[in-house]
């Protein structure tokens, strides 16, 4: 990935409102100009100048790191000892020093510093927004390695098992095919549990005829799937199989509607109209 790039269009932006330079503080956007292919960065912050010039801000811990997973960009080290550099106090010099004789940023979040005028900008959030073939194919990858880890669970799921070794599972399968983490907390639900969206795993265990619900994504050089499958144990009931073709259906016309500029609500739209249609809605 060509980071100096994405400083570059940083740095036209800034030029544009007529602002010195972009203070970057949130960690994805951190790491969008730091170090994508990480699974969490170790910049604090992160400022770019109107010539393209990018400093990170950067614990004395993890400079050292730093400089070697980016040896492109400047580094102001903040704190004089591990375990202190993280502080408020010790972020907001760091800050202030390498603004130094800067009037006007931007900023992607919230930051109030005696004689400097922050301005809010989301030009950022849109620049990510369209993504580079490298990151499609790295998107790509994050979704075949979740795939098959679906695939493969087929064989662990048996009665008596519980949520959370399924979970575990589920993690090790991930990272047995490739991935570099997870891109969030697995999610299993067995039974009654499977009507919570966002369950926490427990030592429930596994019974015939339950229907497992399982949430969870791989997380590949920094980006992300996110799958939910459900699986039926037995032969399932012929509501259960309603409510999974109602479901099927619903995602393939979600699909189908799907245009470039079509503002998402239309699709959810499309998509609700199928489970309204088998009474579910």
């Amino acid at each position: 990935m060509n980071i100096p790039a994405r400083w570059k269009l940083i740095a036209k932006r800034i030029r544009e409102v007529g602002a010195d330079a972009y203070l970057v503080k949130n960690p994805s956007n951190v790491r969008y100009l730091h170090c994508p292919t990480i699974p969490q960065d170790m910049l604090t912050a992160l400022v770019v100048f109107r010539n393209a010039r990018a400093v990170g801000i950067v614990s004395a811990l993890e400079s050292h790191r730093a400089r070697d997973v980016n040896p492109d960009m400047e580094y102001h080290v903040i704190g004089n000892l591990p375990g202190v550099s993280t502080s408020s106090k010790n972020l907001k010099q760091g800050i202030k020093a390498v603004l130094e004789g800067a009037d006007t940023v931007l900023t992607d979040s919230v930051e109030r510093i005696r004689g400097v005028k922050f301005k809010k900008d989301s030009h950022l959030d849109k620049i990510r927004q369209s993504k580079e073939a490298e990151e499609i194919r790295y998107i790509k990858r994050a979704c075949a390695i979740t795939d098959k880890a679906a695939e493969g669970l087929v064989e662990f799921l048996r009665p008596g098992v519980t949520e959370m070794e399924v979970a575990e599972e589920i993690d090790r399968l991930m990272m047995a095919n490739g991935a570099q983490g997870t891109a969030f907390s697995t999610i299993v639900a067995f039974g009654k549990n499977s009507g919570y969206p966002h369950h926490y795993p427990t030592k429930k265990k596994l019974r015939a005829r339950d229907v497992v619900v399982c949430d969870f994504g791989a997380m590949y050089n920094g980006y992300c799937a996110d799958m939910t499958r459900s699986y039926f144990i037995g032969t399932p009931t012929r509501k259960m199989k309603d409510v999974y073709e109602a479901v099927r259906e619903s995602q393939a016309a979600g699909i189908k509607s799907a245009k470039l500029d079509m503002p998402t609500k239309a699709i959810d739209k499309a998509c609700r109209d199928v489970i309204k249609e088998y009474g579910f809605g």
